[in-house]
């Protein structure tokens, strides 16, 4: 089998693409059931840089033909996330509920980070008018709290007609870590997938046992957070059965 990268410029046929798609979990679900799915992202196939226009571009010109069938974009969430907060005890706050597209007077570094967040988010959003425009579906993923959601952008797309939000705990997936999930999309249904805990105590009310918390690192060495990045499995196969049913 091909690279889950290679070939999405020019596919065969009409296709899925995983865009932002880390390990490419769901490329691989969707494949092993059938469809021709393609994961982009940069740890994958350094080329794909999803900030270089040409590959924006190429991806435009796949949507206005109509050879997509759905785009799924999990978006990096790192500077919209509330875990960086003002305590000292790890990287300080980029953004806040008040200023989502960034905090004034931030150091060059974080400036910098700042700035490839909003570019992140702006082409995101580019790829998400354009299927808008062709009626073609779309997905996009990010953390339930992520400061995204606030962003006067995704505001406007939010209070659409056409667009839909729910809200999904991963452990409701048979993960041992809750980590809330949104999921805004056009063009599909996904209401099935919108099951939250309903446990106390951060005691999860699927298992029974007491969530992983997502910090420091778990006994292999390993952090947390990098662990649990991918999407369960039991999600991705849900996912995989909505989409051969509605696609």
């Amino acid at each position: 089998m091909s690279p889950l990268w290679q070939h999405w410029h020019d596919p065969p046929g009409p296709c899925i693409l995983e865009i932002f798609a880390g390990c490419g979990r769901l490329t691989s679900e969707l494949r092993r059931r059938g469809f021709l799915a393609f994961a982009i992202d940069t740890c994958l196939n350094p080329n794909d840089d999803l900030l270089d226009g040409a590959v924006e571009q190429r991806i435009f010109k796949l949507i206005i033909e109509r050879r997509v069938l759905l785009i799924w974009l999990g978006m990096p969430c790192t500077t919209f996330s509330i875990a960086r907060r003002d305590d000292g005890l790890g990287p300080g706050p980029l953004r806040s509920d008040s200023s989502p597209m960034g905090l004034p007077n931030l150091k060059a570094a974080d400036r910098k980070k700042l700035e490839i967040g909003n570019r992140l988010l702006f082409v995101t959003i580019r790829i998400i008018v354009a299927c808008l425009m062709v009626k073609i579906p779309f997905v996009l993923e990010n953390p339930h709290s992520s400061r995204c959601w606030i962003t006067p952008l995704l505001q406007r797309l939010l209070g659409l007609q056409v667009c839909q939000y729910i809200h999904l705990d991963f452990c409701c997936f048979k993960e041992s870590w809750k980590k809330p999930t949104g999921l805004l999309h056009a063009f599909v249904n996904l209401q099935s997938l919108a099951r939250t805990c309903k446990g106390t105590r951060n005691i999860c009310s699927e298992s029974g046992k007491r969530h992983i918390a997502l910090k420091g690192r778990a006994p292999d060495g390993r952090f947390r957070t990098l662990i649990a990045q991918p999407y369960p499995q039991a999600l991705v196969e849900e996912l995989t059965s909505l989409f051969a049913v509605q696609l």
